[in-house]
């Protein structure tokens, strides 16, 4: 029973740490490197790790690697248009993105680093 009991509380435990969401940004400052995001129907504030991971997905599911730049690039048009900004599916860990993955739009092979 005790090992059952401590089996149930490592998997919740490493489920807090780390999680993957949907959400929709409202507002980056590029200073400060903290984007004001849309989560379900609150407002949340994170911050963008250093070394954050850019995962480019094209509309087959297929995925490359991104640079930071093109993420930048995304965030700034938070604010611009009638649906709020870009949504993007990032990976939050203690309150700070770790991982992004966006689509990818433009001309196909034209995705750029």
């Amino acid at each position: 029973m005790r090992k059952l009991f401590l089996a149930t509380a490592s998997v919740f435990l490493m489920a807090g740490l780390a999680y993957a969401v949907d959400v929709i940004v409202l507002r980056y400052n590029a200073e400060t490197k903290e984007v004001v995001v849309k989560e379900g129907d609150k407002e949340v504030t994170y911050k963008i790790a250093e070394n954050v991971k850019v995962i480019l997905k094209d509309k087959e599911g297929n995925t490359k690697e991104g640079s930071f730049k093109i993420l930048e690039g995304r965030l700034k048009l938070a604010g611009k248009g009638k649906a709020g900004g870009p949504k993007l599916d990032v990976t939050v860990k203690d309150g700070t993105i770790t991982e992004v993955t966006l689509p990818a739009f433009g001309k196909k092979g034209k995705g750029g680093n």
